[in-house]
C-alpha cells in the first residue's frame, strides 16, 4: 500500500473521533502507524503515507498532497506548482497521485496520463474513502461488499475489467489523465489530459521521423537527468525494447542492466525470445540477465499469490513471469523501462490493415454511390467505427465477425453451451450496450475530423494499454517499491506522435514500417531486419498437462460458480480440447472470488 485515506464530508464528524476510527482501522489491517506516517493536508481528512514506500515521494502544504513515484525534472519537489496541470506535467516524470481541496467538502482528485499510479476511491456522501489498494477501500466499515457483474463479465470476455468501476460494486478506479471532483453534490468526471491529434500537414515521411527521434531522445534523456541511476531495461527479441536499449546506448554513458525472461528448453518450447535478446544484449554490452521460468514456479503463482498479487482479476498470462522478474530485481534496482506503445501507435497488428481495406472499399462504394445497393456493408462499417480494431477479444457476440475477430472458435459459440447463468446472459446484454457507449465516449474526444489511423491508435491506447498493460505491471513493480517508465507513453512524446499525418504513419499491409524506419539510426540491420518471432508460452500445455484436474476441483467445489455459470453447461464446454483460455480464465476469477467474497 502506498496510501490510505478517509475524508469526512459530515458538519457533524469529530475529529477525534475519526482519527481514532482511522487508526483503529489501519490496526485491524496490521499497520502500526506512527504519527508522522498521518497528515491532515487535506481539510477534514487523514492520509496514511508508509514510511517504508522510499521511491514515493510527496509533496505537502494545506490542502495539497501529491505522491510521485518517479523523477522529478531538476529533483525540486518544491518547483513543482500542484495547483496547474501544466506546472505537473512539465516537472514529473511517471507515476503521480494528487489531492487537491477547494475547501471543505470539495476535492480534486488525479492521477498521472498514464494511471501508473493506480487510485481507487469509494464515495457514499458521508466518506469519501481513497487508496491505491483496492482492497483497502472495500474494507472500509461502512462500504458494504457487493459484486459488480457486468466487470465479472467484461473480464471472462476480455480478460481484464474495462470498465471504470470495479468488480466491488461502487468503488471506482480513477482512470489515466482523469480528474475526479468530489463534492456534496456528487461525484464529477473529466478528463484534463489526452492525446490529440493535431495534424502538422508540413510534415512528410522523413521529417516525421526525425521529429519523433528527436522526441523520443529528449523523453529518454530527460528521465536520465533526474531518474536513479540504479535502472534495467526488459528486453524482448522484438523491435519495440531493443529500439529503446539502442536509443539509451546512444545518450547514456553509465552501465545498463536487461533482463529476459525464457523458458528451459525441457519443456520443449517452440520459440524463445532469449537467444534474439542476446544478441542485442551483447551488442549493446549491457548487464544481461536471463530469468528461466518453470512449470514448478507457474504452479506455486497459479494456485498461490497471483491472484492476491492483482487488484481485479487479469487474465494477461505475462503477468506470471512478471512477478518473478520483479523478484530478481527488488533491491537491486528502483526504476524499470519497457516498450509499451509502439503496437498501438505504429499499428503492428493484421486487423489494423484489414480495417483499413475494408474501411478503403466502403469509401469508394459511398463515393461512386454503389453504397445503396449494400446498405447492410455501410451499417457494418458505423458498427465497427466504434470498437477497437484489437477488441476482437471483448464480447464473443454473433455479430462478433464485424469487429475483425481472431479468437478461438468455441469461445464464439459459448452460447451454444449456455455457460452463463440467465442472471449472466441478461448482465451479459446489458455490458455490451455499457461498452458500446464507453467506446464512443472514447471515440467523441476526437472530434469529428480525425483520420482512421488516429481512432485506431487512440482506441489501442485506452483500451488495452491503460486498462490493461498498465495497470498489470503498475501493480507488480511498483508494490515492489520498483518505478515504471515507458518512453514511447511519455505525453511529450505522444503529443509529438499526434502531429503526424496518416500518410507519414500508416502504411496498409507494412507493420511498423514509421517505427522501423526511426529505428535505423539505433540498431544495426542484423537487429533491425530480424524476423520478429511469436513468443508461445508453455502454461498452456502445463495447465493441460498437469494442472487442469486440481483447476477444475477449485472450480467447482466454490459456491461462487454457481453465481456465475450453469455447472452443467461450463464441464461441458471445458471438456472440449481447445478450451484452455476459459479455463484459465474461470480459475483465475473464481479463486480471486473465493479470496474477496
Amino acid at each position: 500500500m502506498d496510501f490510505f485515506g478517509v475524508i469526512s464530508y459530515s458538519d457533524e464528524t469529530d475529529p477525534r473521533e475519526l482519527r481514532d476510527k482511522f487508526t483503529a482501522f489501519l490496526r485491524k489491517s496490521s499497520l502500526e502507524p506512527s504519527e508522522k506516517e498521518i497528515t491532515d493536508s487535506i481539510p477534514g481528512g487523514l492520509f496514511y503515507l508508509p514510511e517504508n514506500i522510499n521511491r514515493l515521494r510527496t509533496g505537502q502544504e494545506k490542502g495539497i498532497l501529491a505522491l510521485v513515484n518517479g523523477p522529478i525534472n531538476k529533483g525540486n519537489i518544491c518547483e513543482v506548482n500542484w495547483r496547474s496541470e501544466e506546472s505537473i506535467l512539465e516537472n514529473i516524470i511517471g507515476g503521480f497521485f494528487i489531492a487537491e481541496s477547494f475547501g471543505k467538502n470539495e476535492i480534486s482528485l488525479l492521477v498521472d496520463p498514464n494511471g501508473i499510479q493506480q487510485a481507487f476511491y469509494w464515495f457514499n456522501g458521508e466518506y469519501l474513502v481513497l487508496s491505491d489498494d483496492l482492497r483497502a477501500v472495500a474494507a472500509w466499515p461502512e462500504y458494504k461488499k457487493e459484486l459488480n457483474l457486468n466487470a465479472v463479465d467484461a473480464f471472462f470476455s476480455s480478460e481484464t475489467n474495462s470498465f471504470t468501476e470495479t468488480f466491488f460494486k461502487g468503488i471506482f478506479r480513477i482512470e489515466a489523465g482523469q480528474r475526479v471532483t468530489v463534492s456534496k453534490r456528487g461525484v464529477e468526471r473529466d478528463l484534463y489530459w489526452f492525446l490529440k491529434f493535431i495534424k502538422d500537414r508540413d510534415l512528410d515521411l522523413i521529417s516525421s521521423v526525425n521529429k519523433l527521434n528527436t522526441s523520443l531522445e529528449n523523453v529518454m534523456k530527460r528521465y536520465l537527468e533526474n531518474g536513479s541511476p540504479d535502472f534495467a531495461l526488459l528486453l524482448s527479441g522484438g523491435l519495440d525494447s531493443s529500439f529503446i536499449l539502442g536509443v539509451l546506448a546512444r545518450i547514456y554513458d553509465g552501465p545498463i542492466s536487461t533482463f529476459t525472461v525464457g523458458y528451459e528448453e525441457k519443456e520443449g518450447i517452440q520459440y524463445d525470445e532469449i537467444p534474439k535478446a542476446r544478441v542485442t544484449a551483447e551488442y549493446f554490452k549491457t548487464s544481461h540477465h536471463e530469468i528461466l521460468f518453470t512449470r514448478d514456479e507457474f504452479r506455486d503463482l497459479l494456485f498461490g499469490e497471483y491472484t492476491r498479487t492483482m487488484d481485479e482479476p487479469n487474465g494477461n498470462i505475462a503477468n506470471l513471469t512478471l512477478i518473478n522478474v520483479v523478484k530478481e530485481m527488488s533491491g537491486r534496482f528502483s526504476n524499470v523501462l519497457n516498450g509499451l506503445g509502439p503496437d498501438s501507435f505504429f499499428y503492428s497488428n493484421a486487423n489494423d490493415f484489414r480495417y483499413g481495406s475494408i474501411y478503403t472499399i466502403l469509401k469508394f462504394l459511398e463515393i461512386t454511390g454503389m453504397g445503396k445497393s449494400l446498405e447492410f456493408m455501410r451499417g457494418a462499417l458505423m458498427r465497427m467505427e466504434i470498437f477497437d480494431h484489437r477488441l476482437n477479444r471483448i464480447f464473443f457476440t454473433p455479430k462478433a465477425y464485424i469487429r475483425g475477430v481472431k479468437t478461438m472458435p468455441p469461445l464464439n459459440h459459448y452460447r451454444k453451451y449456455q455457460i452463463y447463468n440467465p442472471l449472466m446472459l441478461k448482465v451479459k446484454r446489458q455490458t455490451e450496450l455499457f461498452y458500446d457507449d464507453l467506446l464512443r465516449s472514447h471515440l467523441s474526444l476526437l472530434g469529428n475530423n480525425h483520420e482512421l489511423s488516429d481512432a485506431m491508435a487512440f482506441m489501442d491506447l485506452k483500451l488495452v494499454v491503460h486498462r490493461n498493460f498498465i495497470p498489470s505491471s503498475c501493480q507488480i513493480f511498483p508494490r515492489a517499491g520498483i518505478g515504471v517508465y515507458s518512453p514511447f507513453l511519455d505525453p511529450k512524446f505522444m503529443e509529438d506522435y499526434g502531429t503526424i499525418p496518416q500518410e507519414s504513419k500508416y502504411f496498409p499491409w507494412q507493420s511498423k514500417k514509421l517505427q522501423k524506419i526511426m529505428a535505423k539510426r539505433f540498431l544495426p540491420n542484423e537487429i533491425l531486419n530480424r524476423k520478429k518471432v511469436p513468443f508461445k508460452v508453455p502454461h498452456v500445455k502445463w495447465m493441460l498437462a498437469d494442472f487442469k484436474p486440481l483447476m477444475l476441483e477449485r472450480i467447482f467445489s466454490s459456491s461462487h460458480t454457481g453465481r456465475i455459470f450453469r455447472k452443467s453447461g461450463l464441464k461441458e464446454f471445458l471438456s472440449i480440447k481447445h478450451s484452455p483460455v476459459v479455463l484459465w480464465r474461470v480459475f483465475l476469477l473464481i479463486k480471486w472470488l473465493d479470496e474477496n467474497f
